[in-house]
Parts: structure tokens; sequence; C-alpha cells
């Protein structure tokens, strides 16, 4: 017997409609992923997952589903018969995750928030609008009866309850002057155009601070995977400090607080030791522990026992006899026999070719600066060491270009303003990166915190490229010996000679740079080792190691 034979003709056709909705159903979400295939088909080429996003009109809310919906078309046309579409798709595919999360796309949904959010303040500030107009009309109705209480008697509105007794407290509560609970309401009509005003002064006022978006690029907001080498320091967890901290800075990012420098690195897990950082992460007495163990652990190479005397002596020369300055370096070549002098001669020689015989410099800028100046007193320390090049400025760093393009190979690296490398066998390994400022520069807090994050940045990509490339290291000024906890460490603090008055400062430089020389040159000797494939297999990069990095995010984005 058939199902049917039990159906009345009624609930036939309910059926028959049922089925028929249905199919037309089907038939409409099929038509619209035909559609969505199409229009991949046609793009394939150039196809940008922000045009996708676009041409369909995904929303905020729904960007995962986006994201797989497009990874389920793109699955799709592989299995076509296509050669090339199959090709581009498997491409595509390949690079999912990097393609997905590129600059342009957060972008896109940074504006579609943003415009979500603009909508949604709207909404808000009508319904509170109307909300304020409704309890102050409510509270005006229930004052009139409320207020006829404490008015004078004379114009108390006579009613058929009686009179209260009029004892000194009623007294004073029918005398509006005197009655400090008595509120003359002043709302009219204008009040609404004023709750209007308020709310679009409110909205400029938002606008006018750009909201900066932090999250952008393969970083990682939560600390994941497991710590197992941690910094313990009297048996405190640095670490668990450290990363507390940072849970703190990704906090005041998210609700647009972040300002510090410290906050600022720890979002990439950088974290920075110097002097005057006690006080924000850990109390001053611990602090002071941390800055004692990191200067013990790089300790700086004593200078030369006669470095100090000459240093003092030409200092005096040029301030008070300067003309006569290059005699007495001419006499120092003259009467020294030890080739540790070499550096120090070449320092005063370069400082000194930059001055007319009457001491007057000219006025340099950033570019000339650092070219002129600080070449003459840093190339005399890494004039020997064959094996290491240098560049001056406008040239991306390599490491930096390695990190980015590993996230979207569209993307650039960062530009020092001077960097140290060693390369063979086509690879290359950043040691010493600088960004230079004159001094004038340097007076600026908001440049000094933007060179600083840039340079720390810096440090950490040639870090991680040494790293994968399979060699230890330790790196000037910053390190990496605890699971993702990279510590750019202020090692020393030199300026250099603005005129012929302040030489002084040179004996402090040559003492940092010959610490920073030192520390470069087994840098150097444990990558060219490696490079060169005389390595022990005791020193290559553990998988430990590789699972201590973490990732970085990209610069900011408004």
């Amino acid at each position: 017997m058939r199902t049917e034979d039990f159906l009345n003709p009624v609930e036939e056709r309910e059926i028959e409609e049922l089925v028929n909705e249905e199919t037309i159903i089907q038939l409409i979400q099929e038509g619209g992923e035909n559609r969505d295939k199409s229009w991949i088909r046609d793009n394939l080429k150039d196809l940008k997952p922000k045009n996708f996003y676009k041409e369909f009109a995904y929303s905020h809310t729904s960007r995962k589903q986006a994201e797989e919906k497009l990874h389920e078309l793109l699955t799709t046309i592989t299995k076509e018969n296509n050669r090339i579409n199959r090709k581009r798709a498997k491409s595509l595919l390949d690079n999912f995750e990097p393609w997905t999360q590129s600059i342009d796309c957060e972008r896109y949904w940074l504006d579609v928030e943003a415009s979500l959010a603009r909508s949604a303040h709207e909404v808000v500030g009508r319904t509170s609008a109307y909300n304020t107009i409704k309890n102050f009309t409510r509270k005006i109705n229930s004052e009139e009866e409320d207020l006829n209480e404490f008015q004078p008697p004379s114009k108390k509105v006579k009613n058929d309850e009686p009179k209260q007794p009029q004892t000194a407290e009623n007294e004073i509560i029918s005398d509006p002057e005197n009655n400090l609970f008595f509120a003359r309401s002043d709302y009219g009509p204008e009040c609404e155009d004023k709750e209007y005003e308020g709310a679009e002064e409110y909205e400029k006022n938002q606008k006018s601070k750009p909201k900066l978006f932090w999250f952008v690029g393969p970083g990682e907001i939560n600390t994941k995977g497991e710590i197992y080498n941690k910094w313990v320091l009297d048996e405190i967890n640095i670490s668990d400090i450290f990363f507390q901290f940072r849970q703190s800075a990704i906090t005041k990012a998210t609700d647009g607080s972040i300002e510090g420098m410290s906050e600022i690195l720890a979002l990439n897990h950088i974290f920075l030791i110097q002097d005057s950082e006690s006080g924000q992460i850990i109390d001053k007495q611990l602090w002071d522990r941390v800055i004692q163990q990191v200067y013990q652990e790089y300790p700086p190479p004593d200078l030369p026992e006669d470095w100090l005397s000459k240093c003092n002596e030409m200092s005096k020369m040029a301030r008070k006899d300067f003309k006569n300055s290059k005699s007495l370096l001419k006499n120092w070549y003259k009467s020294s026999n030890k080739e540790s002098d070499d550096i120090i001669f070449d320092v005063f020689h370069n400082i000194l070719s930059l001055y007319t015989p009457s001491g007057l410099a000219e006025n340099l800028q950033k570019d000339l600066f650092a070219h002129k100046v600080l070449s003459h007193v840093i190339s005399p320390f890494f004039k020997d060491l064959l094996e290491i090049s240098s560049v001056w400025a406008n040239e991306i760093l390599d490491s930096s270009a390695h990190h980015k393009k590993r996230f979207d190979p569209s993307l650039e690296g960062k530009k020092p303003d001077f960097e140290l490398h060693i390369s063979m066998n086509q690879r290359k390994e950043n040691l010493l990166v600088l960004e230079i400022k004159p001094t004038s520069h340097a007076r600026s807090n908001k440049d000094t915190l933007n060179d600083l994050v840039k340079l720390a940045n810096e440090l950490k990509d040639c870090i991680d490229k040494i790293i994968n490339d399979g060699c230890k290291c330790t790196f000037y000024i910053m390190d990496l010996q605890y699971d993702a906890l990279y510590r750019m460490i202020q090692l020393g603090v030199f300026y250099l000679p603005g005129d012929r008055h302040n030489f002084c400062v040179i004996n402090n430089a040559l003492e940092v740079l010959l610490h920073a020389q030192d520390i470069v040159k087994q840098s150097a000797t444990c990558c060219l080792a490696h490079l060169r494939g005389q390595h022990s297999s005791s020193s290559q990069t553990s998988p430990n190691r590789k699972l201590m990095q973490r990732k970085s995010f990209h610069a900011p984005i408004k």
C-alpha cells in the first residue's frame, strides 16, 4: 500500500507546495553558488579576497563565513577541467592564510567594522536623545505636581487635600530659596537641539582621534605554545611577569590607550631592559637585579690603558688650540707601536677631517650626519673584518624583507640607516643595525619612540632569520635565550661630538663601540662557521630554539 493512499486531497496539495518551495530554494542556492563561482573564474587571474567580499557584500560579522566560502569555491575550481584555472586556484589555496590576512584585507574589514560602528552610533545617539526627551517629559509632568508643594504660600494652587502642619521643617521646604532639595527645571524645546548638538560634538571628537589598529600581520595576540625555557631569577619567574605585562599592553592596544614605548614593543614579545625603565614592569629592587644579571652576561671589554689619557689630551687641545690638533695626532702615530692604537688614531683622524683649520664644522642634515659623522667613528672598529660588509642607508634590511615576504610577498622590508652583515653561499645574515638622528631630532620624544620601536623590530627580524637559517648566535643588544622573550638590552649610550668643544664624549663612544665590536665579532665567527659548514653538531639550531620564536605584528594602520 502506498503512503499516498492515506492522504486526503488537501494534504496532497500541502505536500506538493512544500516540495515546490524546497525546489525553488534549492535552485536559488545553486544559482547563487554558480554566480559566485563564475565571478571567481572571471577574476581568477588577479583575484583579491577583498574584491570577493565586496562583490557579495560580506559584513565584518561574517568574515569567517566569507573566507570559508572563498576556500570552498577555489577548491571546487581545482577539480574542474580548465588546467590554467586549476593551477591558479591551487596556488591561491597553498597560500590561503597569508593571502586572506594581507594588509588590504585587514583594511577592508576595518572599514566595514567602522561603517557598522558609525551606523550603530547613529542609532544609539537617536535612541539616547529620544529616551532623554521622554524621561524629561515624564519628569516635568511629575514635577508640576510635586513642585506645587514647595511653592510659597501665595503661589500655591489650592486643592482639596488637607494642609500640612506649619512646622519649622515645612517652613524651610515651602521656601524655594532656603530649600536645599529644590531644583528648578530649565528644560524646554531648545534642549532637544542641545541634545543632538552634544551627540554631534562627541562624534566629531571621536573622528578627530585616529584609531590605530595594532594587530596587523602574522603576530599572535596570545602567547601560544608551552613555555619550557623560562627566565627565573632568585626563584622568581621573570618570564611570567613579562608575559603579564604584555597582556596588559594587548588590552591597552585593543581599547586605543597604548602609549608607552615598553608596551608597544611588548606586543611583539620584545621587552626593553634599561636603567631608566625601573618601575614600569616590575618593582625597582627586582628590576635592578635584572639589569645586574644582563650586564654580567654581556661584560664590556676593558679599554686599552692609554686611550683615556689620549682622549683627554685631544679634547683639551681641540678646545684651546684646535689648529695644532692634527700635529698632536701625527706625534702619536710616530711614537706608538701598538696595533690596538690604530683604532683610536683612525677615529680622531676621521673626526678632525670634518673641521676646517680654524675649528668650524658644517651643520649637517640627517643623511649627512649619518654618513659623515658616525661613519667616521664606527668604521675603524670594523675595517679589518674582511668577511663583514657595511651598507649606509636606503637599502632594505634583508632579514626584515624575509620576515614580511613570508607573510605577504607584496610587502617590502624596513630600511635602517646603517647595517653590518656577512654573506656566503647566497645567504646573508645581519649582525648590526643602526637608526641614526642628529641631536636636534633626538630631542623629540615622539621621534625617539618611533625610532626605537623600528630598531627593535629590525633586530627581532635579524634574530629570527639567523635562527631559521640554522645557527646559534647572540645578537648585539637583543637576544633570545628564553621562550617567547626577546630581550632588548641597552648596553651603553654614547654621543657624537657636535663641535670641537665637546670632544670629551669620544671616550665613552670608544668604550661602547669596542663592546659592539666584540659582540659582532663573536656573532660573525659563529655565523661564518655555520655558513662554511664548519660548525659542530652541537652548535646547530635545535628544534627547541626554533620553537622559542614568535611571529611579529606589522606597523599599525589607521
